[in-house]
């Protein structure tokens, strides 16, 4: 388990009656991983307090967007070193001021997958009172379940184990690995956002967390299972954000669409029952 920070972003609409909405939530692993999620939809705030600067407020969290991108694009190198408090992150960001726009205070928690753990703030925090129209989008568990559907009547799921990497400068933990010969570290990926942005970062996030494991002393193999976006837009960021992830290193990486599943599944309870029926494996 992980400890890790997180504060919200907040829009105060009257300082003497302390209402406020949340527009983002932003979370720090120190050292490992720093990401924030913000709303820039006004429906509901218009809704509560009347009349909003939909404008303004969309170019401000686009700029606090756009310098937490920056900044955890850091990681591990800067960071690492200066192990910093979230506060002090999002101070450098957005002062604390008289402004509507202010962060609330720092809170902690324990977590396995800070990514999987931002959505569910997000999703609590910041729109769970939202009446949104459009679908929902999925998260890396989402696409998960997915997959491990036909590995349980495969009889494989019980053979995954958590595993932890290890590297000179950079260590992460991989809730999905079985070992044959080298570590076989199963990552589930969803790519369901609302622009190309979102696809990049995320692809540009696990390319740099690929490299930092590279000089890791157990030999390991990434299966990245991709859930694609339904929007047709969004397919040829995909296939950029695939190819990014190749960049980890040659024969290193391999990419699991979800209609592969059922094939992926066949072939590894195949290698398992080798496996466990070889001297070596028994």
């Amino acid at each position: 388990m992980k400890t890790f920070q997180f504060l919200t972003l907040r829009y105060l609409h009257d300082a003497i009656t302390g209402e406020f909405v949340n527009l983002g939530v932003a979370l720090y692993v120190p050292g490992e991983f720093l990401g924030a999620r913000f709303n820039s939809r006004t429906a509901r705030l218009r809704a509560i307090f009347g009349q909003v600067e939909k404008p303004h407020l969309k170019s401000l969290l686009g700029y606090i967007d756009r310098r937490f991108q920056s900044l955890a694009a850091e990681i591990p190198e800067t960071l690492i070193e200066r192990h910093p408090k979230l506060q002090e992150l999002a101070n450098s960001i957005l002062p604390a001021d008289d402004s509507a726009v202010q962060w609330s205070a720092v809170q902690g928690g324990l977590t396995r997958n800070p990514e999987e753990e931002l959505e569910r703030l997000f999703a609590r925090l910041v729109t769970h009172y939202e009446d949104r129209v459009d679908k929902r989008h999925r998260t890396d568990l989402d696409v998960w379940r997915v997959f491990s559907q036909p590995l349980r009547e495969k009889r494989v799921l019980d053979k995954l184990t958590e595993k932890t990497l290890v590297a000179k400068d950079f260590e992460h933990t991989f809730e999905h690995a079985w070992k044959n010969g080298v570590w076989n570290l199963y990552e589930p990926l969803a790519f369901d956002y609302e622009d190309a942005s979102g696809i990049q970062e995320k692809a540009g996030r696990w390319l740099g967390r690929g490299v930092a494991l590279g000089d890791a002393a157990e030999d390991h193999k990434f299966w990245f299972l991709v859930g694609e976006p339904e929007d047709e837009k969004l397919k040829r960021a995909t296939e950029k954000a695939l190819n990014l992830l190749h960049k980890i290193g040659p024969g290193r990486v391999e990419i699991v669409r979800e209609h592969e599943r059922e094939g992926f599944s066949a072939d590894l309870a195949t290698q398992v029952l080798r496996h466990d029926s070889s001297p070596e494996g028994a």
